[in-house]
């Protein structure tokens, strides 16, 4: 039970839809002027995701903006 609990908590997005959609309206527009998603981060605490995480949401094509939007 405690590995299937484990497991659980670290697989997935911890994200609704919703806020993807907003995370992706703040976001898409901000790389597509050419800021990487550190700086981003960096400018925009409040969206309380790390560098890391933007990038594998970028991977896992969970928003509109891919990789090869990215510089």
């Amino acid at each position: 039970m405690y590995e299937e609990l484990l497991s659980d908590s670290r697989s997935g997005v911890n994200l609704t839809q919703k806020e993807l959609r907003e995370l992706d309206r703040l976001v898409r527009p901000l790389i597509e002027q050419g800021q990487s998603p550190y700086m981003i981060l960096t400018n925009h605490p409040e969206l309380g995701i790390s560098v890391k995480t933007l990038y594998n949401y970028i991977d896992q094509n969970l928003l509109l903006t891919r990789n090869v939007h990215l510089k």
